[in-house]
């Protein structure tokens, strides 16, 4: 009796599970988001535009673009990252390509206004393009800022906005980073560089 009861009560657990993860992908397709944990970029990965509702993604931890990885961010793409999300260049490549009128967002969850991401860190020496962005909230673990530049690092912000952060753009010494024609809002500097 005993083994039926624990069979049983197993059976429900699981039929639980299944209704729960039934409820909660409904829940995100509702609201037409894509939510992204951990991931090792290692291929071609591309985050597009694909809900007219707002958010497109919710990435809830990393992004690390690794070697031969290739990150692509299409233009009008809206993207919140949670306290301990953000995006590290390790190797490889990222591409945000919006465009005047239709920027790539990337920004803080909306249900924490007053916590920071990680922001962009790049370290790499392939080039890495940011272009008509807006990077709101973003706070990088060094430098305190949305975008940073490791040594050797190559590329180029322009035509973005920067807000909410210690320093909009930090470039440390030997970086090969191109910054220009970005706005800055409520930031501490808003290109600061190391020489």
């Amino acid at each position: 009796m005993k083994n039926i009861h624990s069979k049983l009560a197993f059976f429900l657990l699981c039929l639980l599970c299944i209704n729960s993860f039934s409820a909660c992908s409904k829940v995100t397709d509702m609201m037409g988001s894509k939510y992204i944990g951990c991931k090792d970029i290692s291929g071609v990965y591309i985050m597009s535009n694909h809900n007219p509702n707002g958010v497109d993604y919710i990435v809830t931890c990393n992004l690390n673009v690794m070697s031969n990885g290739h990150l692509i961010i299409e233009r009008g793409t809206t993207i919140q990252f949670a306290p301990n999300a953000g995006i590290n260049v390790t190797a490889g490549r990222i591409e945000i390509k919006g465009e005047n009128g239709h920027l790539v967002t990337l920004e803080r969850m909306s249900d924490t206004p007053l916590a920071s991401w990680k922001g962009i860190m790049i370290n790499s020496f392939d080039f890495n393009e940011i272009e008509y962005a807006h990077i709101k909230g973003g706070k990088t673990s060094q430098g305190n800022a949305g975008v940073y530049f490791t040594a050797n690092s190559n590329g180029a912000v322009k035509n973005s906005i920067i807000e909410d952060t210690g320093c909009g753009i930090f470039e440390e010494f030997l970086s090969l980073a191109t910054v220009r024609n970005n706005t800055y809002m409520n930031v501490g500097n808003g290109h600061c560089e190391e020489f």
